[in-house]
C-alpha cells in the first residue's frame, strides 16, 4: 500500500506544480499585454497650426513656428519629444529628405501667447506643458545648408499619431 501512496502523493505535488506554473505563466502575459497598453500611445485629440518658417543662419537652421489650436488636448514635453520632424530640402541643387528628432535634429526656442511669454505651466528644460492657443518657435538643424530661395517641406508627427505639414520658399 505504501508504494500506491507514495506514488499517489508525487503525482498530486506533480499536479500541483503544474498548476502552479500554469498559473505564474497566464499572470506574465496578462502583465506584459496591460504593459504594452500602458505604453502604447494613444490617438491625438491634437490639432496644430503650422504658422510660418523660414530658412536661417545661413541656411543651417530652419526656424518654424506651430500653435497648438483650441479644442486640443495638452501636450506634455514628453509628448512632444516623443514627436518627430521631417524635412525636404534642396542642398547645393540635390534633393534631401530627413527624419529629425526632439534633441539632436530639433528643439523649442520659445513658447508665446499672443506674442508674450506663456505663464501657464510653461515649458522649461524637461518639463511643462503645450497648452491650446500657445506658439511654439522650434528651430530644426538640416544635416546640410538649405539652398535659399528653394522650397523646403516641413511635417510634424506627434506620438499620437497626427500629421501636420507646410511647404515654405520657392
Amino acid at each position: 500500500m505504501s508504494g500506491f501512496g507514495g506514488a499517489f502523493a508525487a503525482a498530486m505535488v506533480g499536479v500541483v506544480f503544474v498548476v502552479a506554473m500554469s498559473s505564474m505563466a497566464s499572470m506574465t502575459v496578462s502583465y506584459m499585454g496591460l504593459y504594452q497598453k500602458l505604453e502604447a500611445p494613444t490617438p491625438d485629440r491634437v490639432s496644430i497650426s503650422i504658422d510660418g518658417g523660414r530658412i536661417a543662419s545661413g541656411g543651417t537652421e530652419l526656424l518654424v513656428n506651430m500653435t497648438l489650436l483650441a479644442g486640443s488636448d495638452p501636450m506634455s514635453l514628453r509628448d512632444l519629444a516623443r514627436s518627430d520632424a521631417f524635412i525636404v530640402y534642396s542642398s547645393g541643387g540635390d534633393r534631401v529628405f530627413e527624419r529629425v528628432g526632439y534633441g539632436e535634429g530639433w528643439r523649442i526656442l520659445a513658447v508665446t501667447v499672443g506674442g508674450q511669454p506663456e505663464l501657464v505651466s510653461p515649458i522649461r528644460g524637461s518639463s511643462g506643458m503645450w497648452d491650446p492657443g500657445e506658439t511654439i518657435e522650434m528651430s530644426v538643424s538640416p544635416s546640410m545648408p538649405v539652398d535659399a530661395g528653394s522650397p523646403w517641406l516641413f511635417k510634424f508627427a506627434t506620438a499620437g499619431g497626427g500629421v501636420f505639414s507646410m511647404t515654405f520658399g520657392g
